[in-house]
């Protein structure tokens, strides 16, 4: 058989292998052929803000390890019941000492009672106006401020003792003689600015008594 010539050889080989190898003699540079086809391959980036820098080759299986270690991770618990102090503090709102003697100092007092059949019933009205008191105190004078008062007035048993005795002297100034066993009611209400104290007394006569 004949021997092929260069061309015969050269023509055994991919347009590519052309384009992109040389030929030496009736052989193939095999060296530049795979230097050229990784250019082509992975081009080096042109321009004037490229990054000169080869690019990190990727990690296969690098978002399914991500994936797994997410599962992996503990849940966050269910929040908790909230724990009860086996304590309460009781915070006490009452008429200040001081109070007691600036309300009663210019209050008026109206008495009204009678005996009959040895026996007296009579009541003490007393009014407070908190707007004559507003230079001694540093709570306003308001109708909530007398409502404030009225409220606690009635529980406070300081309070309490000192209309009892306001009204028991009432008493017996209206009875003009000594009385025994009395029975005292006092309440309280807010007017406005005003407190109103009732105080109802309902004693027995001494038989010694004269009038």
């Amino acid at each position: 058989m004949p021997r092929s010539g260069s061309k015969q050889s050269t023509a055994n080989f991919s347009p590519t292998c052309k384009k992109l190898g040389s030929i030496v003699g009736d052989g193939y540079n095999f060296r530049m052929a795979a230097s050229s086809r990784a250019k082509l391959k992975d081009p080096a980036p042109t321009g004037a803000g490229a990054d000169p820098r080869p690019l990190p080759p990727r990690r296969r299986g690098s978002d399914r390890a991500a994936a797994k270690a997410a599962a992996a991770m503990p849940k966050k618990p269910m929040a908790m019941t909230r724990r009860v102090s086996l304590f309460e503090r009781d915070i006490k709102v009452r008429l200040a000492t001081a109070a007691l003697d600036i309300l009663m100092d210019d209050a008026r007092v109206l008495s009204e009672g009678e005996v009959a059949a040895g026996k007296y019933a009579g009541s003490t009205m007393v009014t407070i106006d908190l707007e004559k008191l507003k230079t001694r105190m540093s709570d306003p004078p308001t109708n909530a401020t007398a409502n404030r008062i009225a409220g606690l007035y009635t529980r406070d048993e300081r309070a309490r003792a000192r209309a009892r005795r306001l009204g028991t002297n009432e008493a017996r100034r209206q009875a003009k003689c000594d009385l025994t066993s009395p029975e005292i009611d006092v309440e309280a209400r807010a007017v406005g600015a005003k407190l109103h104290l009732s105080i109802n007394v309902e004693a027995d006569q001494r038989k010694d008594c004269s009038k």
